[in-house]
């Protein structure tokens, strides 16, 4: 028995001072891994084909700054401020200089404001608040930030309706670490002693071995996903899969538990934010949604489905997705009257006017400059 148990013993024991070493080397190499939402100096160009996205005309340049942030480079002695959000604030077919967060910097800083305002832009196509708690909690730390813009509420709807025999509201809470961890980011330390994750979920193996898990995921749904195309061509395909379902549908599923869970989402955010001495201002989210929507704005949708994208069991009318979204911004003015945190109503003041939008909620460039103007004069005052 000797004869093979010594050697195992001796075998099973350098096994884990090579695993301790190796935990402890990754850990030293990824100890200045920083945290960023987008990849730094990353760059696109978009050209959308006639008719793809009315309202945006020409070559669009989508551009990361040094840090993975859309805008001018960061400098601390600014008065700055961040914009956080998903694809209605990463409006990533408009050209840098017609994003909103930057013509809310043109608007403040052309009366020559002493110190001058950045705004830099981290909005992520996908995202709901649950990530933008993430990107609160570990992102905006590195950098010195007075406030946050944050426009939400769109993703934290959709998941409710897309499957609602399935939808489960607690996979949407922040300690629900896997699919929200890697997703919030490009890059992560694959070890942060900060982070509170237990045994043996907080050793850097196991964070690299799960982000690289994460990413095989990813390669395989992309397969079967459209990408965002330079043509914005995934949009004309997006609307025709919506088109063929086979059910109209005009009521929605019950939103409670997705309502309560955002709600709670937002709470911790409006904390987090406050534990850091940043100003949170939160921004409802416009759509083009309506009872008396026309048919040419009607023809661009493509978000109010029932089931997989590439085929829909159904959809909902748009005036059913204009009261789904009128309960999501609705609970966002309670929590901002409850909390005594500023709020921007910019639902109230430009939803529905179809000029505005290329499909259900994502702004043109007459839409961009307008989202700019009602949130800058809401700054000002």
């Amino acid at each position: 028995m000797k004869k093979w148990l010594i050697p195992v013993i001796l075998m099973l024991g350098g096994m884990c001072v090579a695993l301790i070493i190796v935990e402890i080397g990754v850990r030293i190499m990824a100890r200045n891994t920083p945290y960023t939402v987008m990849a730094p100096n990353a760059r696109w160009e978009f050209e959308p084909a006639p008719g793809a996205m009315p309202g945006i005309e020409g070559v669009s340049v989508y551009s990361m700054n040094a840090d993975g942030v859309r805008g001018d480079p960061y400098d601390p002695d600014n008065e700055n401020i961040l914009a956080i959000g998903g694809s209605t604030t990463q409006v990533r077919y408009l050209d840098d200089s017609e994003a909103w967060p930057y013509l809310v910097q043109q608007n403040l800083n052309a009366a020559g404001a002493e110190p001058p305002i950045w705004v830099g832009n981290i909005g992520r196509s996908g995202h709901g608040i649950v990530e933008h708690i993430y990107h609160l909690r570990y992102f905006v730390p590195q950098y010195d930030i007075d406030t946050v813009l944050l426009m939400v509420g769109v993703n934290d709807m959709l998941p409710a309706l897309y499957n609602p025999d399935t939808y489960d509201a607690a996979a949407d809470t922040p300690e629900q670490f896997g699919r929200i961890w890697d997703n919030a980011f490009s890059t992560r330390p694959l070890y942060d002693r900060d982070v509170p994750r237990p045994f043996p979920t907080n050793l850097a193996l196991w964070n690299l071995g799960e982000k690289v898990w994460w990413r095989i995921e990813q390669m395989q749904q992309a397969q079967n996903a459209l990408a965002e195309d330079s043509a914005g061509e995934n949009y004309i395909v997006r609307r025709a899969q919506l088109q063929a379902a086979p059910e109209v549908i005009d009521t929605l599923p019950d939103l409670t538990a997705a309502l309560d869970q955002y709600e709670r989402n937002m709470d911790t955010f409006i904390d987090e934010a406050e534990a850091q001495g940043i100003r949170p201002i939160l921004i409802t989210q416009p759509y083009v949604w309506s009872e008396n929507i026309s048919a040419e704005a009607e023809a661009l949708l493509w978000m109010g489905r029932v089931g997989a994208a590439e085929a829909p069991t159904a959809r909902y009318t748009p005036a059913a997705l204009a009261s789904g979204m009128a309960q999501f911004n609705q609970r966002l003015l309670q929590v901002c009257q409850e909390r005594d945190v500023e709020c921007i109503d910019l639902a109230a003041a430009i939803n529905g006017v179809e000029a505005y939008f290329y499909d259900d909620v994502h702004f043109n460039e007459a839409g961009s400059q307008a989202v700019a103007d009602v949130i800058s004069y809401a700054l000002k005052e």
